[in-house]
């Protein structure tokens, strides 16, 4: 599967068709051959999904660790984050627990971004019902860092958390609201 995910498979029947297209090669992926459309999907069911966490977990640590080292000409001592969310839209005949509105469903992803290695810190899936503000709760915020937001997360007295932990943040403000720096 992951190679399936790496190779932008958009299913596991293309999976299967790049396998066969590719089966002197198959031996190094596990495979004799070729592997059969319901072989496939009754292993993917079988396995637990914290295989393909771990193994995310496991490459986003090793490619920070190739990308500490890379200067991104930002002007700042400490780490840079932006945090953002996005809905993603699902089927509700298939995600039926991701109820969102009445005729669709949906989840939301927050994503706290490392600007200088360009790698997600973190990846949260939560219901879409969700405010955009709770998501910064998720952060744990370390002393030093800058994190960048959008005016959707203008909320005081979470920003103050922020300030609590010797961090600093941006946001865009709200149309017509003038801020100054201090």
């Amino acid at each position: 599967m992951m190679f399936g995910q790496l190779s932008n498979c958009d299913s596991m029947q293309d999976l299967c068709i790049l396998i066969d297209a590719h089966y002197q090669k198959a031996y190094r992926l596990g495979f004799e051959k070729s592997i059969a459309l319901s072989t496939l999907a009754r292993a993917n069911a079988n396995h637990s999904y914290k295989i393909f966490e771990e193994f995310a977990s496991l490459d986003c640590k090793s490619t920070k660790m190739l990308c500490r080292y890379c200067d991104l000409d930002l002007k700042v001592d400490g780490r840079v984050y932006a945090l953002d969310s996005s809905n993603i839209s699902l089927c509700l005949n298939v995600f039926w627990q991701a109820t969102y509105k009445r005729p669709k469903g949906a989840i939301k992803l927050y994503t706290l971004y490392d600007i200088r290695t360009q790698i997600p810190d973190f990846v949260i899936v939560t219901p879409a019902s969700v405010n955009d503000v709770n998501g910064m709760e998720l952060i744990n915020y370390q002393q030093g860092s800058y994190y960048i937001f959008d005016r959707g997360y203008n909320d005081f007295a979470r920003l103050y958390n922020i300030h609590i932990h010797k961090a600093f943040f941006v946001f865009r403000a709200w149309d017509g609201v003038k801020f100054r720096r201090i």
